[in-house]
């Protein structure tokens, strides 16, 4: 094949790529439509209200990252916020030239009546890059077969330990799967590889279960207090 009928060729593919990847978002966002208006929440197209600059160590992965299709209101008796997030990490070659990889997630985040040290859950290896790169060691625990599981990482070892009792670490062996956790002032975040529209109602209901499973020296030690009321990080 010539050289003319090559970049003919990566160009029509090009095209085609874009075409595919401009009505796949457009469905997934009629869909996202269609979920709120059934739970009585309300849809931003982007990340009017600066999730992305919570300090969730999720959140500083990558070399660029991304908030978009956000749901807000409140599901059970907690302000939620349901959306999709996106890093992407670079790689330069021999040449110079730079290429990205993108990493997506469906997040679920709960907002509770306190303010708590950060603290993340991940399924084991997930975060330890990250983790590392920010001086943050693995706390360990008793059970050898919650530790093969899961990475805890805070810089408040009380807390990891307050919050992390046996009925919260039955919970997370049995329920948690390879969702991460994180916990940072008065937020709670649930995120997982992204996952269709109709799996958000589920996914928001992750939050919800983990703060039922709170033990109650957490709560009397952190919370309630005054924590904020709607995303204000502007």
């Amino acid at each position: 094949m010539a050289g003319p009928e090559i970049f003919i060729v990566f160009v029509l593919l090009a095209v085609g790529l874009l075409i595919f990847t401009l009505v796949r978002n457009r469905k997934r966002r009629e869909e996202i439509h269609q979920l709120a208006a059934q739970l009585g929440m309300t849809y931003s197209r982007h990340d009017a209200t600066g999730i992305v600059r919570l300090p969730f160590d999720l959140f500083r992965m990558g070399a660029g990252q991304g908030v978009e299709n956000v749901l807000s209101g409140v599901r059970g008796d907690a302000p939620t916020y349901l959306f999709d997030y996106w890093y992407y990490t670079e790689t330069r070659d021999s040449k110079g030239n730079v290429s990205r990889s993108y990493n997506h997630f469906s997040c679920a985040m709960v907002e509770l009546s306190g303010r708590f040290p950060n603290l993340s859950i991940a399924p084991e290896g997930l975060l330890t890059r990250l983790a590392d790169g920010i001086g943050m060691r693995d706390i360990t625990f008793e059970s050898e077969e919650f530790n093969r599981r899961f990475e805890i990482r805070s810089d408040n070892r009380k807390f990891a330990f307050d919050l992390i009792d046996a009925r919260m670490m039955e919970w997370l062996l049995a329920y948690s799967g390879k969702a991460r956790w994180e916990i940072s002032g008065p937020y709670l975040l649930c995120a997982v590889s992204r996952i269709p529209i109709a799996g958000w109602p589920g996914l928001a209901d992750r939050p919800l279960l983990f703060r039922e499973n709170i033990p109650r020296v957490v709560w009397s030690l952190y919370g309630p207090g005054e924590g904020q009321r709607g995303v204000e990080v502007q």
